[in-house]
């Protein structure tokens, strides 16, 4: 009986074993579509051992996906340094592929080996779409690990330690929030924590991978006076430390300024011999704009030219807003809504708000109904919950409202724009009118570190106010007349590359500030879907409600209300006492009559 067509397993089990001849036929007999879109000249500077390497990942990568995907130059030296037991620093821009490497890893490492791979990810909503990918592009049975897993023994033997059989469950890829690898603060001992501390287990791991490396300083550091916001980011020096020296370690992110850098260095990335892989974080597709809203954050009428007038769900662009204020986001959705057709189906899906208080369903049906191309959603408000590594894949506008609160959230919460290729976004910072009035002066204080781009103006307490709270950075971008892509790239991330400062856009546009390219006068109108409100349209509203003042009925002084009160009073005694039912007999039933 013939056998049918290899399967992929088979498949990535050939290429595992074949030479690098053997490789480069493979590769020609596919043709143009593979050979072409190679990175030749890089791969071609190599040594053969690492050709090697790099054609067996490209066919690796060819094969999972059924073709037409091909691994760039970072990807593969990525990839190379994994393979030669170095640890890997990538700092590359949002959308350009640092999820790959991590896959293709695995995909290399031989099955009969029973390696785990251990992913850090900062958020549930992103382990939840990185699973997604893990398992439905490249067939990697992946287990998510976070506070709402099971701690079901059953579960934790058949998907990630079998302790009886000291054997790896069938999911070899765990991808694992920061808090499970240490004891929790109500003194409970989580699962990944015991295994981390099982010699047999740890003997398992081969790589630790850190999606969103800077997460280390930004949530788990201490800054300003504040608590960290979670602690156990800045813990990961103790995991290095516990499992063998052997494991890869390798970091990811798109924000690496050298403030945090400097950090990272001093606490987990080793100073030396790692491969510290930059490619430009600039994103072309982008356009970026400030805007001063009109009174504060508050006014509800300063969102009104995110929806489309005259409405049409079809015209309507998909547009995410930030907003570091559960209870504005509501506020928000809920104005938005308002602004709809009455009598349109579905008003309650079309405008929609994400925050930590929703139930974890309703979380996952707005995410959903957003990010699916047959989803209502066209307006998701949301806080810094979808800000990171989330991919959204059809967004074309980004609204921060209010002073982001560093440069990394600015950049972070921006890149979730224009990922489709050929795509294009807006990036607009809806700041309160105080942002221009801030003395940045006031940020070179003593005991201030000026290295420290994000910093506040004084110390921070939990009950400091947007005002104090403003970081220098973004305060400074605002005021400043120098191009935003400048700023943000060069200025803030240190990006010195070639490509840092070029833009491509259907629009041309680069950003709204005056600067050495030639652009079209920039009109943020003509980017929204709708009209901005502004100050003169304030003014008209006032007038509008002051002439509606002047027509109201006038009422009796309240001096005068308490004698006319009890003259009333006096009437309707009399009148009941002369007809006790008279007012009865107009209104009761007739059997009461």
């Amino acid at each position: 009986m013939a056998s049918g067509p290899p399967t992929v397993a088979q498949h990535l089990e050939i290429l595992r074993r074949s030479s690098h001849a053997d490789l480069l036929s493979l590769i020609s007999q596919i043709g143009p579509e593979l050979h072409d879109k190679l990175p030749r000249s890089y791969v071609e500077s190599l040594p053969e051992v690492d050709q090697t390497i790099c054609l067996r990942a490209a066919l690796v990568l060819w094969a999972t996906r059924g073709g037409g995907y091909v691994p760039r130059e970072m990807q593969l030296r990525a990839i190379l340094g994994d393979r030669h037991r170095q640890d890997v620093n990538v700092t590359a821009g949002t959308g350009s592929g640092k999820t790959l490497p991590i896959a293709l890893n695995i995909l290399l490492d031989d099955p009969a080996h029973q390696y785990i791979t251990i992913t850090f990810s900062p958020l549930k909503r992103l382990q939840e779409s990185q699973r997604l990918e893990f398992e439905e592009l490249f067939g990697i049975p992946t287990a998510v690990i976070n506070d709402t897993t099971p701690r079901d023994p059953t579960w934790w033997n058949e998907n990630v330690w079998n302790n009886r059989r000291k054997v790896p469950g069938r999911r070899r890829h765990l991808l694992v929030t920061v808090e499970q690898a240490f004891k929790s603060r109500e003194g409970h001992f989580p699962p990944l924590y015991l295994l981390l501390r099982n010699p047999y287990f740890a003997r398992r791991i081969v790589r630790v991978s850190v999606d969103e490396v800077h997460s280390v300083y930004t949530s788990g550091t201490p800054l300003y006076g504040l608590p960290a916001f979670r602690p156990a980011w800045a813990r990961l020096p103790e995991v290095k430390a516990l499992i063998p020296k052997s494991v890869n370690w390798s970091f990811y992110t798109a924000t690496l300024p050298p403030h945090i850098r400097k950090v990272l260095i001093q606490t987990l990335i080793p100073s030396k011999d790692f491969v510290d892989i930059f490619i430009t974080t600039n994103r072309k597709n982008l356009v970026y704009a400030t805007h001063c809203m009109v009174k504060s954050m508050d006014e509800l009428r300063n969102y009104r030219c995110f929806i489309r007038n005259p409405f049409v769900l079809d015209a309507q662009p998909h547009i995410l807003i930030f907003v570091d204020n559960v209870n504005l986001t509501t506020r928000i959705s809920s104005y938005l809504r308002s602004l709809l057709p009455s009598g349109l189906s579905g008003r309650e899906k079309i405008v929609m708000h994400y925050n930590s208080q929703m139930s974890e369903e309703y979380l996952q049906s707005a995410h959903q109904e957003f990010t699916d191309p047959k989803g209502k959603c066209r307006i998701l408000v949301t806080t810094s919950g979808q800000s990171v590594g989330v991919d959204f894949p059809n967004v074309e506008i980004v609204c921060n409202v209010g002073i982001p609160p560093t440069g990394v959230d600015a950049i972070q919460r921006g890149g979730r724009g224009g990922r489709q290729p050929g795509s294009q976004a807006l990036f607009v910072i809806f700041h309160e009118p105080f942002a221009n009035e801030i003395d940045l002066g006031e940020y070179k204080g003593r005991g201030i570190d000026l290295n420290d781009p994000d910093r506040p103006r004084n110390k921070l307490k939990t009950s400091s106010n947007r005002r104090d709270r403003a970081p220098y950075f973004m305060t400074q971008l605002i005021q400043s007349s120098e191009c935003i892509r400048r700023q943000l790239n060069k200025n803030y991330l240190n990006d010195e590359s070639d490509e840092s400062l070029s833009f491509s856009n259907k629009w041309g546009l680069c950003c709204d500030r005056d600067h050495a390219f030639d652009h079209p006068e920039f009109d943020l109108t003509s980017l929204l879907p709708g009209q901005i409100f502004t100050l003169e349209d304030l003014e008209k509203s006032k007038a509008a409600e002051a002439e509606v003042k002047k027509t109201r009925n006038k009422f009796r002084p309240t001096a005068e209300r308490g004698y006319l009160e009890y003259e009333v009073n006096k009437w309707l005694r009399a009148t009941h006492k002369a007809d006790p039912t008279s007012l009865v007999s107009q209104s009761a039933p007739h059997s009461f009559r």
